[in-house]
């Protein structure tokens, strides 16, 4: 059976399937109620020691004797702890980062997990985004699990279903990770069986204004910077706030040459600035056609790089700004992992998603997860 690194979802180091530590559930004789160290020191770091409430500590398997810790299909998931007081022989089964000592999700360790970082500032729609995407990718193909039981995101689609201007659930003060196990329409090649591919998705929240300046970009800009997708809501009319999250990204974490490997979807999003795109692009009704991928249709490559040229023809390269925004972004990623996108939630004030999903599902595609039709392929098919 293959097993997998574990990317922790607080501090985002890596480290081996079995390498965990473990929850304790009680104080042994003489031991005192304490705050993690781990714990303390991360949230110190990230400017909220008081989230570091008193626990009973931790176990490493390391130090235990093989009999008692416990294996499932080869993987560590449990270990019995013989020094805690009157519950003395109690197994523990909650798996912890062995550095910061955070929770880790069910199936880590047994899938790839990958990282999508959703930001924006305030106004842009981020919230309403999210629950749109989730909403479009519960329809489609990879049969999504909640991995970690927060249902935020869920309450969210359904408020909006009813009613499209009720409150919904803030998460400005979350940074995450909500996390989905999914299943890849495409085969996994290692399976003799010919099973599909399965991987988890590791959501972050981040509000814009986390990487507004020195201290919140070191404490806030590993989330960004530690992810395979990053969808980034752009107000095309006040692009300065993105201009400066890419420059805190590129002087902070960008060394030498070296640029992120991520994903980059730049997303277009508010439905107030449709208007101004039908008018500044020419077959704007064009490349805004539905795309439909519910059945588990193929990103098409070509058509993303066609709207990705328009925007950036007839929006991006009139306006100065704008064009301030794309130099800062190709200061932190490569161009072609860089696309233009743009997307709704609401259709005649109604909850209804289009093309919300698409930027993840390209991103996706490039990483093997998602079919794609690369534009080779379509050549052939029309000759």
């Amino acid at each position: 059976m293959t097993f997998y690194d574990i990317i922790c979802p607080k501090c985002f180091r890596r480290f081996g399937p079995n390498n965990v530590v473990f929850r304790r559930l009680s104080q042994g004789e003489g031991e005192e109620l304490t705050v993690d160290p781990y714990v303390y020191q991360y949230e110190f770091q990230r400017g909220n020691p008081g989230y570091a409430v008193p626990s009973f500590g931790y176990i490493d398997p390391a130090c235990l004797t093989p009999s008692k810790r416990i294996y499932r299909d080869h993987l560590l998931t449990g270990v019995v702890d013989d020094n805690a007081g009157a519950i003395s022989g109690a197994t523990l089964t909650q798996r912890l980062c062995p550095y910061c000592h955070a929770p880790l999700h069910e199936s880590a360790g047994r899938q790839e997990s990958h990282i999508v970082a959703v930001t924006g500032f305030t106004g842009t729609g981020k919230t309403t985004y999210e629950a749109a995407l989730l909403s479009q990718l519960l329809d489609g193909p990879m049969g999504l699990i909640n991995g970690n039981g927060d249902r935020t995101l869920e309450r969210n689609i359904e408020k909006l279903r009813r009613d499209p201007k009720s409150d919904w659930d803030a998460t400005d003060s979350y940074l995450g990770p909500y996390i989905y196990d999914c299943t890849s329409p495409v085969l996994d090649q290692s399976s003799k069986k010919g099973e599909r591919k399965h991987f988890s998705l590791m959501f972050y929240d981040l509000p814009g204004e986390k990487f507004s300046n020195y201290s919140e970009i070191q404490r806030n800009g590993q989330h960004i910077v530690s992810a395979d997708t990053c969808i980034f809501l752009i107000d095309i009319q006040n692009p300065e706030s993105a201009i400066q999250v890419f420059h805190n990204i590129a002087t902070n974490f960008i060394t030498g040459k070296k640029k992120l490997p991520m994903n980059l979807a730049l997303l277009i999003y508010k439905s107030d600035q449709m208007g101004e795109l039908r008018e500044k692009i020419p077959n704007f009704s064009t490349i805004m056609g539905y795309r439909n991928y519910s059945a588990g249709a193929p990103v098409d490559e070509a058509g993303i790089l066609e709207v990705h040229k328009q925007i950036c023809q007839y929006v991006v390269a009139n306006n100065e700004r704008l064009c301030q925004l794309e130099r800062a972004v190709l200061g932190v990623v490569e161009p072609d992992q860089v696309r233009w996108f743009i997307a709704s939630a609401l259709q005649q004030e109604k909850f209804q998603p289009y093309n919300c999903d698409e930027p993840l599902l390209w991103s996706l595609a490039r990483l093997g997860l998602y079919p794609r039709k690369s534009s080779q392929q379509q050549e052939g098919a029309s000759s």
